[in-house]
């Protein structure tokens, strides 16, 4: 009788377990897969750098080049340096920034823009653009009547857009080797201005000024 009891409460507690296991299956509360640790995580996501701003107003300075957002609330400035080149029939501005501000793309390889309005009309204009912080789109805005006959990257994960094609488009290691000898004869004279700011996006060169 006790034996008879026993088995009978062997087959139920099993009957039981075969009816949880059918639950479980059913409900699909199973764990999950475990991914494999050597495959790769997902590429970031990517909506591009964002759209570019309308130009600001340009305020009264002698500067050839604005700054319009230079993050002074972060204790950055704006330095300034203007050359006078006697004779010179070409202008040269340099701008360098650590980082532009705003990004399109979220994770590591995130590509920064920087905005360059040009007026300056008189002069072919050559642009030396730096970012040493990371990768940086350079847009450039040029006016009807503007000649830029070439552009400097002064760092390897910079590029640009918006300048016409077939226009010389050099990093500062190879400037002094561009096979047009007056281009590559300025790689050796000071710019006509400097223009710096630790974290900026929006800059203009200005129109023509006297003196």
């Amino acid at each position: 009788m006790f034996s008879q009891l026993s088995i009978v409460g062997r087959s139920a507690g099993l009957a039981f377990l075969a009816a949880l296991t059918a639950v479980a299956c059913a409900t699909g509360t199973e764990h999950p897969p475990v991914p494999h640790p050597d495959e790769p995580e997902p590429p970031p996501t990517s909506a591009g750098p964002p759209p570019a701003p309308p130009e600001p107003a340009l305020p009264p300075g002698r500067h050839p080049v604005v700054v319009h957002d230079c993050d002074y609330s972060g204790g950055y400035e704006v330095t300034e340096k203007r050359n006078h080149i006697p004779g010179a029939t070409i202008d040269v501005h340099a701008i360098e920034v650590y980082e532009a501000r705003g990004s399109g793309v979220v994770g590591p390889y995130s590509e920064e823009a920087a905005d360059v309005f040009v007026h300056n009309t008189a002069r072919p204009q050559v642009l030396v653009l730096t970012a040493e912080g990371g990768p940086t789109v350079w847009r450039v805005h040029a006016d009807d009547g503007v000649r830029i006959p070439m552009v400097v990257l002064g760092s390897g994960d910079s590029r640009v857009e918006g300048v016409p094609h077939g226009i010389e488009v050099v990093t500062e290691r190879n400037w002094a080797s561009v096979t047009d000898p007056a281009l590559a004869a300025l790689a050796e004279r000071s710019a006509t201005s400097e223009t710096d700011c630790y974290s900026a996006s929006v800059f203009s060169v200005r129109p023509e000024l006297n003196g």
